[in-house]
């Protein structure tokens, strides 16, 4: 009996879950069948459209919707969509003709330089290409890697730049108030904070996003919100071109390789209306546990361990019904194996590094996370120059996100402690995309360093991979730019406080204690190694052979839908 209740129950969620599918399903299609009307109209009767759409939530007033919509965003975006199109049609006449082959065709959304790491320099893409046809949908740079990765120019198709709107920021908020998430309780709780305290300069429109996103705290309030997004989405992205070009591509698959990606979104949702098989791919740590979009007409999530399984069903409540398969990530092979590098001698030789002397591996946060970097890097490193320079020596690798403008006076001032950048493309200030010498790179920081050094940062976690003890700065010397997540709540996140409390990293508050814990590191390297051990696994179930279980999850679900 308690069975036959079980799965009764589990009949509802699944087709309350298609129930949802289909509202936003049809709330794009809406959109999309006023598209050409709009655009000929220059969108100048978008807002009366919305508000007499079926979709429209009904406390939504035409004042509101002039709030949400950007005009400026969607003809930019417009444009340079329009730009792509001939290269497109171009490339599907050659792909045309490869569609000959016996392999099945899988379309790999490739939209950004953590998806290049993870899929394209591991062994996951030599797997791939064993058994299917690709055809990689990515930044325009990515070209550049074919001579590496053995596929012609031909079967890239790029991908256009799509600006978020303010009907995305009205999501993000409203999810926050209706997601089940430690994480976004502290954003949420913090958002109020903020805004009461008047300390930080937000704009007007932010607050005012804010304040209509409390009209939205419920389930089925936040689903209206949803099928508005959607509603906006078809309406004023030209969805029914992409349509055009996945339907031509015609391809057994379509791997999403960044689940929380916002490029990506109009390619997955071309996917839901020609129904399309599609697979997202949760490409970080704490994607199910901080972020507020998922990739929502995904037939099937890959995550990597049973804690995401947790995060996905508290975070997308709406979604929790989902398929998710547990494969691991592929990011940490190289870590693991040493696939690329020197040795350390070399290494050392390189970049002028003391042979003999601890080396510290320091790697900045991005602007948002720690404002105040440059200022704590001054001081962290004129106390080691002063005291601890024949102990331990100092290099830093900067974030993808980072810029190396931002430390041109600390630079000046210590010439002898290296400073890295994570791809070489990002000194032309562009978008990370990395090559193999970055990862060979990134390999050789790791495996060679001593103790790492950051801000809650996943290198913590990839340091464990290969059993690195790890220091984390717990203070941000008083400059906060974040309305929602400031440094100190990293620890106290979802994904990252048990890194602490287990005892796998220490958490410094001070500069003292910073250089007290690198020393017990250096002096104790086997201190805390089970507990390291037993985070990295929690985090990544599967790290040593995911490259496999992604491909044959693939497989499978190909044959599963043929």
């Amino acid at each position: 009996m308690i069975d036959r209740f079980i799965k009764k129950i589990k009949r509802h969620y699944k087709t309350r879950e298609q129930d949802i599918k289909y509202r936003l399903i049809n709330a794009l299609k809406y959109g999309i069948n006023n598209y050409q009307k709009l655009s000929l109209e220059d969108f100048k009767g978008f807002n009366k459209f919305i508000i007499n759409s079926p979709y429209c939530p009904k406390s939504l007033k035409v004042i509101d919707i002039s709030l949400l919509f950007n005009r400026g965003n969607i003809l930019e975006i417009r444009d340079n969509i329009k730009n792509f199109i001939p290269s497109w049609h171009e490339k599907l006449k050659f792909i045309e003709k490869k569609k000959k082959s016996q392999k099945p065709l899988i379309v790999l959304i490739i939209p950004d330089g953590q998806a290049v790491r993870t899929f394209i320099f591991t062994d996951f893409w030599n797997y791939l290409t064993s058994w299917a046809s690709v055809v990689i949908l990515g930044p325009e740079d990515i070209i550049e890697l074919c001579s590496i990765i053995k596929l012609s120019e031909e079967m890239i198709l790029p991908m256009p730049d799509i600006k978020r709107l303010p009907i995305d920021t009205l999501l993000r908020f409203t999810h926050y108030r209706n997601s089940n998430s430690k994480t976004h309780k502290i954003f949420t709780e913090n958002i109020e904070k903020r805004l009461k305290a008047k300390d930080l300069d937000v704009s007007e429109k932010i607050k005012k996003i804010w304040e209509l996103s409390a009209l939205f705290s419920s389930t089925e309030k936040y689903i209206q919100i949803y099928e508005l997004v959607m509603l906006f989405y078809g309406a004023l992205y030209p969805l029914a071109q992409i349509n055009e070009v996945m339907s031509k591509l015609n391809p057994d698959l379509v791997l999403n390789t960044n689940a929380i990606s916002h490029n990506a979104r109009i390619w997955t949702n071309a996917c839901a209306i020609s129904d399309i098989l599609t697979v997202a791919f949760v490409l970080s740590w704490d994607n199910l546990s901080s972020k507020w979009h998922i990739d929502e007409f995904a037939d099937l999530y890959l995550i990597w361990s049973e804690e995401m399984n947790e995060d996905f069903k508290n975070t997308f409540p709406i979604f929790s019904s989902k398929n998710l398969t547990i494969t691991g990530s592929p990011q940490f092979e190289p870590i693991i194996r040493k696939s690329f590098g020197i040795s350390k001698n070399e290494f050392f030789k390189k970049y002028g590094l003391r042979e003999g002397i601890p080396l510290v591996l320091y790697t900045t946060g991005s602007k948002t996370t720690f404002p105040a970097e440059p200022d704590f890097l001054h001081d962290m490193l004129q106390i080691w120059r002063k005291t601890y320079y024949n102990r331990m020596q100092f290099m830093i690798r900067m974030h993808p996100k980072d810029r190396i403008s931002r430390y041109e006076s600390v630079i000046s001032k210590y010439p002898d402690v290296p400073f890295t950048l994570a791809g070489k493309n990002l000194i032309n200030n562009k978008k990370w995309l990395p090559t193999l010498d970055d990862i060979e790179l990134l390999v050789d920081q790791l495996n060679h360093c001593d103790v790492i050094v950051n801000v809650a940062s996943t290198m913590t976690i990839e340091g464990f991979a290969i059993d690195k003890p790890s220091v984390n700065i717990g203070f941000d010397l008083g400059k906060v730019e974040s309305i929602h997540y400031p440094l100190k709540d990293y620890y106290n996140s979802k994904h990252y406080s048990d890194v602490i409390i287990s005892g796998a990293a220490k958490l410094a508050m001070n500069y003292e204690e910073l250089f007290t814990y690198i020393l017990y590191y250096l002096e104790n390297p086997s201190s805390g190694r089970e507990a390291r051990k037993q985070i990295f696994l929690k985090k990544c179930n599967y790290p040593f052979d995911s490259s496999t279980r992604i491909n044959n999850t693939l497989q499978n679900f190909i044959i599963k839908f043929q």
